[in-house]
Formats: structure tokens, C-alpha cells, sequence
């Protein structure tokens, strides 16, 4: 568990026993133990500077890739991860021949077959050739890149991974247009842009990278054509680029003076000057954004954001009369920017202020609006929220009411799995203070079912199972009983499995798997279990998250809105590299898939 964490101390030691491990161990297991060492030589490497540890990570990961010889599948992401950790090796030591090793083993992870994980070893490769052509200025390997970013496309699985693959082949379109002349091409990189943004998730971090290469690729159009329709596209993509970037971003002050320039070229072709959001639509755009920035908080942690956020929320709410129909939706949000605060901050008055508003969104929405069970859900988690903070037993007391009663509404419907978990969860908090048995097994018997139920949905699921892990550890700690053991181990395996590996919550749900194994040898004497709970699987780049303990994982109930976050474990600032307009770069480790969707959404939101 050490390799994702951010103590210096913890990713060193866990490399010793990776190389005692390594020392005893000349069976099946060695090829994932060396996986597992490169993974930690890589995350010290990124901590230390030291090339010594990348240069023993690519080692590691070398002699795995031997070993899997007969596992096609597995040889792939090796070699994919050897190519990574190559082009990481040539951006210290400008090393030409390190980049055409990296090219080299990029390209075998992408002839080995089978691959499951094709369109993102193209991806990767496509990365190292774009930064061969800008090293070399041969249109050779750019070319090569364009073909493989279209066979990304081709061959991406799911929406998540084809709109990273139609930004790269946008990307490297822009450069062969840029380089060559050539601006026919510009039509087949619009489109791949547009597709890009059009799948990047709401509120996904890359969402402005996106945008901004697609406002570039509409400038280059309308300079070439000096079509109207091209100049108010680009008006509409900029306009919401600046609403989707903080003010504290180092690209605000930037993404500002584009998009005047574009509002001048607009009014000197059309003599229109564009219009600001005015009423009803500026306390809209207030209440998006102040989701925005809540959600963004969660990534870089910039207590700015979320004075902004707050700021933003208690206007929409003060701009928006009661009986208007945007109210609830509103008060929503700004009810999760103050929920964040109290959460974040230990702040009680902005947790007490959360769930006053909450309150208020539920009591002005309508009982058959689809989204009052939602913000019913919500009133609950800000409840247990306020619970944890205060240790006032009426806070989930109230808590369990609220969710029993969105889970009776919801009975039937897609919003099933989550009211039950929620109501799962905020029993299992009343049990941790009452030691109330019959209320833990009412917590275990609404997690299976909601895990049950939203075995078909992605969204959620691998919280719903952790969650389910976590209240079974606690019946295994009372009860000790081997079997409920064995179904909190299962519980939290399946969480990791269906866990992305780019998402920020693995770490934790691989810790809390740890844990219960670690509980198994410590109770047992299983030493298969120590095993697993030393050989986790490979994970990308360093990750700084919390987690609770290596014997005691907890349930938390997820609040549902565009902008809110689950309050367990708040993601961390991510440390991977993504491509970009100007320098592409992505993180090597180690490959496989991609990030599962994030909460329901509330209609109508932009983020």
C-alpha cells in the first residue's frame, strides 16, 4: 500500500520488502512482485529526482515482461509500461537512443495480441512519436502518430477512452496542418475535437485541455475560411471555456484575453457585441459554477476555489425567489460547497448552514420531481456529515429517517442502489456509537441489496461494494466469525477490480483491502492473505489520499450533483501527465482502464 503513499519513508521501506520478496521468491508470483517493485522505484524516482530508481524501475519491469512470455496480454501492458517509463527516462536525460527504445517497446505493446487495452497503448505511443517529431522535426513519426490515433479511435472501448483517443488525433492533426500547410485536414480534426469535448465526462479535469485545443483548431479554421459560423462557434466554445476556468488557474488570465480578442473579432464582422448572462440566467451560471469550483477544490485543494464557490452559491440562492423552479437545483449546489468547507476544513457552522439549505432544497421541490429523492440523498449525507462532526446522535438519527424515506420512494426505480446504500451507511455510523447489533445487520442487509442492485451500473458500484466491505468488517470484528471475513475480503477485491486504475479512489479501496487481508493473517495465520496484502496491483503515479487505517475501512455514503464529491477520501491533485495543446505527456503506469463516470449529474448543469 505504501507505493501510493506520499511518506518518502513508507515507498522506501515497501521497496526493501519488495527486494526481500524478490530475494525469496523464484515462483509464479516474481513477475508480479518485479511489476510491483517498478511501480515504487517509479513513484521514489518522481519523489527523489534520482535517475538511479528509474533506471532499476525499467529493469524490474523488463525481466516481468520475460516472464510473461506466455501471456500475451499481460507481455502487452508490461511493454506498454517499459515504454512509458523509456520516454519518462529521455525527458531527464535527452537521450535519443532512449527515445527509440521507448518507441520500440510502445510499439510492441501495441502488436501484441490479444489487448483488451489496445486504444490505450496506441494512445501512449502516439505520445512518444509526437514527442519524437518535435525532438527530431521529421514528419515521419508525426504521420506514424496521426495513423495511430485514428486506429485509437477505432478501437476504443468505451466513451471515456475514445474521447482521449479523438483529442490526441485532434492534437496531432493540428500539428500536421500547423507544419505542413496542408489545412485540409482541419476538418477531420474539428470533428475529432467535437467529439472529444462531447464525451470528456462533466466536470473531468480535462475538460479544458479539451476545449482549448478545440477554440485553437476553430481560430485556425476561421483564419483559413473566414467563415461567420466558424468565428460564433468559437465565441461559444471560449465563452464556456472561461466559465469552466477558475480564477485561480494559471490559464484564466490567458483564456480571458482570447476570448476578448474573439469578442472583438466578432463585433467588427457582425457589429453585435455578445451579450452577458443577465437574471435568471446569471444566477444559473453563478450556481454552475459555484459547482464547479467545489469539484475542482477536490482536485487541487486550493481553499480559494471554494470561497469563490460559496460566494457564488449564496448569490444564485439569494437571486432566486421561492416558487421559482431552479430554486432546489441551486440551493443543491451551494449546499455542497458548504458541505465541502464543513467537511474539509472542520468547519461546523458552514456543515449546520449545509444542512439548513439542503433542507430548503428538499422542501421546495415538488414530491414527484425526479430530483427530490436526490437531494434527499443529499440532506442525508450532509446530516451524517454534521453527525461526524459533532458526535450529536439526533444529527443520524435525522439522517436515517431522511434516507429510509428516499429509499421507500425510490423502491423500484434507478435511484434504488443509492438511497439504499446511503441508508446502509448512515446505520452503520449509528452502529459504530450505539453498538447496536440488530442495526449493524440492517446496515449489511441494505449494502448487499444495493450492491445487488446496481450490479448493471457503473456509476457507484465500487463505493456500494467498499462500503459493504467496511460494515462486514465490523460484524467480523464482533461476531468473529471466519465467513463474514471472507465476504468483507471479497467485497473489497471486487471494489478494487472495479475500480479504474486512473481513479483517485483505488488507493484507498486497495488500502482497505490490505487491511481486512492484513486482519486475515493477524487472526488466521493466512499467509496467502499477507501475500495479497503486499502484492497490490499495479497503480498510476503517486496519489496523496487518505485512508482511514489498515484495520478499519469506512463506509461512506456519496452526495449526488454535478459539482458535489463523495466525502470519504477527496481525490488528490493528480500527479499523471495528460497530452496537451502545446507538450504532450502521459503517465506511464501502468495501463489498463479508464475512469468509471461520476456521480448522477443534476440536469440542466454544465459541469
Amino acid at each position: 500500500m505504501a507505493r501510493h503513499s506520499a511518506d518518502p519513508a513508507s515507498v522506501q521501506k515497501a521497496i526493501d520488502l519488495g527486494h526481500a520478496l524478490l530475494a525469496a521468491e523464484d515462483g509464479a508470483e516474481r513477475r508480479s512482485v518485479l511489476s510491483n517493485l517498478g511501480g515504487l522505484l517509479q513513484t521514489r524516482y518522481h519523489q527523489t529526482g534520482d535517475f538511479a530508481f528509474l533506471q532499476e524501475a525499467i529493469r524490474a519491469v523488463t525481466e516481468a515482461y520475460l516472464l510473461a512470455y506466455e501471456s500475451p496480454e499481460t507481455s502487452a501492458g508490461y511493454a506498454n509500461n517499459i515504454g512509458m517509463l523509456l520516454h519518462t527516462a529521455f525527458q531527464q536525460n535527452q537521450d535519443r537512443e532512449t527515445l527509440a527504445d521507448a518507441l520500440d517497446w510502445s510499439r510492441t505493446a501495441v502488436d501484441e495480441e490479444p489487448s483488451t487495452n489496445k486504444a490505450f497503448y496506441l494512445g501512449n505511443l502516439v505520445v512518444a512519436l509526437r514527442t519524437a517529431f518535435t525532438v527530431t522535426e521529421d514528419l515521419a513519426p508525426l504521420a506514424e502518430a496521426v495513423e495511430h490515433a485514428r486506429a485509437a479511435v477505432a478501437c476504443s472501448p468505451d466513451d471515456a477512452s475514445a474521447a482521449t483517443s479523438l483529442h490526441f488525433l485532434a492534437v496531432v492533426l493540428r500539428d500536421w496542418s500547423r507544419d505542413t500547410g496542408e489545412t485540409g485536414v482541419l476538418e477531420e480534426a474539428l470533428d475529432a475535437a467535437r467529439r472529444a469535448v462531447r464525451l470528456t465526462p462533466a466536470g473531468s479535469s480535462d475538460v479544458l485541455d479539451r476545449l482549448k485545443n478545440l477554440a485553437y483548431l476553430l481560430d485556425d479554421h476561421y483564419r483559413a475560411r473566414g467563415a461567420r459560423n466558424d468565428l460564433a462557434e468559437l465565441l461559444r466554445v471560449r465563452q464556456t471555456l472561461m466559465a469552466h476556468t477558475p480564477v485561480t488557474d494559471p490559464r484564466h488570465s490567458q483564456n480571458l484575453t482570447e476570448l476578448t480578442t474573439t469578442e472583438r473579432d466578432w463585433a467588427a464582422l457582425t457589429g453585435e457585441r455578445p451579450e452577458a448572462d443577465r437574471g435568471w440566467e446569471r444566477a444559473d451560471t453563478e450556481a454552475d459554477v459555484c459547482g464547479r469550483y467545489a469539484a475542482e477544490f477536490q482536485q487541487n485543494r486550493d481553499p480559494a476555489l471554494l470561497d469563490r464557490a460559496i460566494q457564488l452559491g449564496r448569490s444564485a440562492a439569494a437571486a432566486t425567489p421561492a416558487g421559482h423552479p431552479r430554486r432546489g437545483v441551486r440551493l443543491d449546489h451551494f449546499a455542497s460547497a458548504l458541505a465541502t468547507r464543513g467537511e474539509e476544513f472542520g468547519d461546523h457552522a458552514a456543515l449546520a448552514e449545509a444542512v439548513g439549505v439542503q433542507r430548503e432544497a428538499v422542501a421546495c421541490t415538488s414530491a414527484g420531481h425526479p430530483l427530490r429523492v436526490q437531494f434527499m440523498g443529499n440532506l442525508a449525507v450532509n446530516l451524517n456529515a454534521l453527525f461526524r462532526a459533532t458526535g450529536d446522535l439526533a444529527h443520524v438519527m435525522e439522517a436515517i429517517d431522511v434516507a429510509r424515506r428516499a429509499a421507500e420512494a425510490t423502491a423500484g426505480q434507478g435511484d434504488h442502489p443509492r438511497s439504499l446504500g446511503i441508508l446502509a451507511v448512515v446505520l452503520h455510523n449509528r452502529f459504530r456509537v450505539t453498538g447496536e447489533l440488530q442495526v449493524l445487520s440492517e446496515a449489511v442487509d441494505h449494502a448487499r441489496e444495493s450492491v445487488r442492485l446496481g450490479a448493471s451500473l457503473v456509476a457507484g458500484q465500487a463505493q456500494r461494494l467498499s462500503n459493504l466491505g467496511a460494515m462486514l468488517s465490523d460484524r467480523f470484528t464482533r461476531t468473529g466469525r471466519a465467513s463474514v471475513l471472507d465476504e468483507a475480503i471479497a467485497a473489497h477485491r471486487a471494489a478494487a477490480d472495479v475500480t479504474a486504475d486512473d481513479d483517485p479512489g483505488r488507493a484507498v479501496r486497495l488500502a482497505n483491502l490490505g487491511g481486512v487481508l492484513g486482519m486475515a493473517y493477524e487472526k488466521f495465520g493466512d499467509r496467502n492473505a499477507l501475500r495479497d496484502a503486499i502484492a497490490a496491483r499495479p497503480w498510476p503515479r503517486l496519489r496523496r489520499t487518505a485512508r482511514t487505517g489498515p484495520g478499519t475501512p469506512r463506509a461512506w455514503p456519496a452526495r449526488s450533483a454535478t459539482g458535489a464529491r463523495t466525502p470519504s477520501h477527496p481525490p488528490p491533485r493528480d500527479g499523471s501527465h495528460r497530452i496537451r495543446t502545446s507538450s504532450p505527456r502521459r503517465s506511464a503506469w501502468p495501463g489498463a482502464r479508464p475512469a468509471g463516470p461520476g456521480r448522477t449529474p443534476t440536469p440542466g448543469r454544465v459541469c
